[in-house]
């Protein structure tokens, strides 16, 4: 409980130290752990914001790109998130949110659409995408398993929109990759919809909860709708 309090009342603050890393990832299939593509990561703190880039590239030509911008003091802030699907150069999709002017633009060229809206967006308390990464690792020392913290997401469907979301400490569950193993803690976050559904995101988390440099490692974080 008084986590949760401490959560839900105080301001989002980086209990850890950011820095520049790098690491060559890959994305997975959960069902049979084979590979769909091939990926890297980058990060670099710039004047006080953490940025980051998530990039997957297909064997047929497909390339994803997610991008976000977190200010780390004096609380957590995120300032911009997009991603974007090209085939052969070609855009394909592309999602963008400016958190800073609380507006976000869809843009689907497969389907001829584009939407713009503006967004309630409350700094410190939204947050979109890999940035979750940043706000999982800063509520760790906070949270204890059965706990959780309330936050707000910014979702397309296609159409952005702003959704509530739970961050829920469920425990630690082990990972393997070849030549080794290694028990992590999920934190799975939930969003407060009456839909139910489940999924996984493979995305490579290290001890410290944000990618590092080394042998390809792949991790499925589950995350409940």
């Amino acid at each position: 409980m008084p986590g949760l309090l401490m959560a839900a009342l105080l301001a989002l603050v980086a209990h850890s130290q950011e820095g520049d890393a790098q690491a060559i990832t890959s994305l997975i299939n959960p069902a049979s752990g084979s590979p769909i593509a091939d990926g890297k990561y980058a990060q670099h703190v710039t004047g006080g914001v953490l940025h980051i880039e998530a990039r997957y590239d297909f064997p047929d030509g497909r390339t994803m790109v997610e991008r976000a911008a977190v200010r780390l003091s004096p609380q957590l802030e995120q300032e911009s998130w997009d991603w974007t699907e090209r085939k052969n150069g070609a855009l394909v999709r592309q999602y963008e949110v400016d958190f800073r002017s609380r507006k976000a633009v869809a843009t689907r060229v497969d389907q001829h659409k584009r939407w713009k809206e503006d967004l309630e967006i409350e700094p410190g308390k939204t947050f979109a995408g890999i940035a979750f990464v940043v706000v999982i690792k800063s509520l760790r020392s906070e949270l204890a398993p059965g706990g959780k913290a309330s936050f707000k997401a910014v979702a397309f469907t296609p159409k952005p929109r702003v959704a509530p979301v739970e961050v829920i400490p469920s425990g630690p569950t082990r990972c393997a990759w070849p030549g080794g193993r290694w028990t992590p803690t999920a934190t799975p976050s939930t969003p407060t919809s009456r839909r139910s559904r489940s999924c996984s995101s493979p995305r490579p988390i290290s001890t410290s909860g944000s990618t590092a440099a080394g042998p390809r490692r792949s991790c499925a974080t589950r995350v409940r709708w």
